[in-house]
């Protein structure tokens, strides 16, 4: 065979490769984690929101996992599966079942559930998709837990505020709002693991720093702006017990920290993605249980 007619085919023989794996990868963003996902567009059930479900195998009663997307992610909810893309649990979910992989995800039988809203997110709203999912699945009481980046960080955020005693724990991450207003008492013993990225120029690491500092401080902890110790370039996390605030290299937390912020030094606003492809975020949020702390 002549050198270039050989060079073409071996160029053609690469770029089909190159296509086929970009298909391969299309399909386990978008379409697998579309196929293992219900959609229930707004109208089509009692929910207060449109939004997309993973009911797991497993018989319940099960672990439910709230998830509150970023403001990218609005709608009015007649199409949810739109969200399906934009939100990291579904997908590692989905990619952990079809491949049968290890992940917290797939070996806690988590129900997953994300609702679609047209604007930000209401406390009152989130709480009603809650009994709505309550009355219409088998749901461990004990085990409901709450996240989401951005937009949907600030939703967690203003959520545990209002209602911490229906949580077993809470995970924001970047949350596009500061503290304001009163905190109900049950945030006293709520575990919450905060995220961040230093160098987040969208919304700003001081949001996250004001919760975690009013939190700490209804815990007897007056930390005052965390960020002012923090060690710069550094991931590091900073732990609220103990009556005080001790920053350590690393971004996990053990079972039994029951408030803390991990900084990310680089990650910018997109540091959602790092944060829950990470094992040991799972680990530790479903670790945690309603109650299980003294009032």
């Amino acid at each position: 065979m002549s050198g270039p007619r050989w060079a073409r085919r071996a160029r053609r023989a690469t770029q089909a490769v190159v296509a086929a794996t970009g298909l391969a990868l299309l399909a386990l963003r978008y379409v697998i984690p579309a196929l293992m996902m219900q959609a229930h567009p707004i109208g089509s059930t009692a929910s207060p929101y449109g939004y997309v479900e993973y009911v797991p195998p497993e018989p319940g009663p099960r672990p439910l996992l709230l998830v509150l997307h970023g403001g990218g992610s609005r709608g009015d909810g007649t199409h949810p599966r739109a969200i399906i893309h934009r939100l990291p649990p579904l997908r590692y979910l989905a990619r952990a079942r079809l491949f049968g992989m290890s992940s917290p995800l797939v070996d806690a039988g988590v129900l997953i559930a994300a609702p679609q809203s047209p604007g930000e997110w209401d406390p009152a709203k989130i709480d009603a998709f809650l009994d709505y999912l309550l009355a219409t699945h088998e749901i461990d009481r004990e085990r409901i837990y709450l996240t989401g980046p951005s937009m949907g960080g600030c939703g967690t955020w203003r959520y545990a505020a209002v209602h911490p005693e229906r949580l077993a724990a809470a995970l924001p991450i970047c949350g596009a709002c500061p503290q304001t207003g009163e905190l109900a008492a049950g945030l006293r013993t709520l575990p919450v693991r905060a995220f961040h990225a230093f160098d987040d120029e969208i919304v700003p690491n001081y949001m996250s720093a004001t919760w975690v500092s009013a939190i700490a401080a209804l815990r007897g902890v007056p930390s005052g702006n965390p960020m002012l110790s923090y060690p710069p370039g550094s991931d590091s996390t900073a732990v609220f017990d103990g009556g005080q605030v001790v920053w350590r290299p690393g971004t996990d937390a053990s079972a039994d920290e029951a408030l803390t912020l991990t900084e990310f030094a680089r990650g910018g606003h997109a540091v959602f993605v790092d944060v829950y492809a990470e094992d040991a975020t799972w680990r530790w949020l479903f670790a945690q249980r309603r109650g299980a702390r003294a009032q």
